[in-house]
């Protein structure tokens, strides 16, 4: 328990640190910013709120998870809206380093939140731990859906493969509660294996 609250503690406190960053910046400077300004920061703000409101959203998921309440609602969705949404959403600062392999009618069954949240989760620490381009390839294989996220990272060293999807464990480039709770999401809706170094598949 705390270490689950010392890593839930370090996950919030970037998001919360800028948003009093961008706060304190409007109420000091405001009027002396011009417009430009003004709407960047407060892009910047909303990116930060909603930044904090998955992270609280995915230490709930953690809590249902254990307590084995968690439900799966499926439905079909078009998969390539979905993940473009994902990444606007996701990595709009990064967006020139993700690249969407999707068929423009790719359709699947599956629960919308939880394939957002699976999907965005492994996106934010690719983005985090690996290098660009990033991408998000979606496809029927053998008559089942898959999903990755690939980067061109170095990836996750081989000794430490076996305790990859341990809730908490830490490598040298430490998984944070998003990819703890992607991991135990995608238990409950499918399944998820390192397909390589650097490439996270969700079946």
């Amino acid at each position: 328990m705390n270490e689950f609250v010392a890593l839930a503690a370090h996950e919030l406190r970037t998001p919360v640190t800028a948003i009093h960053g961008f706060v304190r910046t409007l109420n000091h400077l405001g009027e002396r910013l011009g417009e430009g300004q003004r709407e960047q920061l407060s892009e910047a703000l909303e990116q930060q709120t909603l930044r904090m409101a998955r992270l609280v959203e995915q230490l709930l998921d953690l809590s249902r998870v254990d307590a084995d309440v968690i439900e799966i609602a499926l439905q079909s969705f078009n998969v390539r809206r979905r993940v473009e949404e994902i990444v606007e959403g996701t990595a709009f600062e990064h967006r020139s380093q993700v690249e969407i392999a999707v068929p423009d009618d790719l359709v699947a069954a599956a629960d919308p939140t939880a394939f957002e949240r699976i999907v965005g989760n492994l996106l934010t620490n690719a983005l985090r731990y690996g290098s660009p381009p990033v991408i998000v390839r979606a496809e029927y294989v053998g008559g089942q859906f898959r999903v990755s996220v690939e980067d061109r990272g170095s990836g996750v060293e081989p000794a430490f493969v076996p305790n990859l999807f341990e809730r908490f464990s830490r490598s040298e480039h430490a998984p944070t509660p998003a990819r703890t709770t992607a991991t135990s999401s995608t238990k409950t809706h499918g399944r998820t294996a390192p397909a390589s170094s650097c490439c996270f598949r969700l079946e």
